[in-house]
């Protein structure tokens, strides 16, 4: 599944790096970045949003409730995967920031390249209309 594949990635890279703490949280597994931020992986739409089935957990650490073991007030991130129309490629990679139902911003991860201008990331956040 992409998530193992994304999980493990994370596990490799991140295991034994100086202020990068893996948790367990019921099951949910995040790495909290120093006292700043805390991240999840998941599956997600163009938009940021988890496209799984929203747990209560979920809906806590989107709404930026409590949670045990993780450092207040720290910043909520998911990073996740967004797939095409027939759930067979990955589309793109994207972190976004929640909070409550809605998405505040969503970057795309994109590789540094003079063709990106050097930058690692793409906002790719909807905007919103009036009304």
């Amino acid at each position: 599944c992409t998530y193992c594949h994304m999980y493990e990635e994370a596990t490799r890279r991140w295991t034994d790096r100086r202020g990068i703490k893996a948790l367990d949280i019921n099951g949910r597994k995040v790495w909290v970045i120093g006292s700043t931020a805390v991240i999840r992986l998941k599956k997600t739409d163009e938009d940021g949003r988890s496209r799984n089935y929203p747990t209560k957990q979920d809906r806590d650490y989107d709404r930026g409730r409590p949670l045990p073991g993780l450092p207040e007030p720290a910043i909520r991130l998911t990073v996740g995967y967004l797939l095409n129309p027939t759930q067979t490629e990955i589309v793109r990679v994207q972190i976004s920031k929640p909070r409550g139902k809605e998405i505040e911003w969503c970057a795309a991860i994109v590789a540094a390249s003079p063709a990106t201008g050097g930058k690692r990331s793409e906002d790719v956040t909807r905007q919103r209309g009036f009304g």
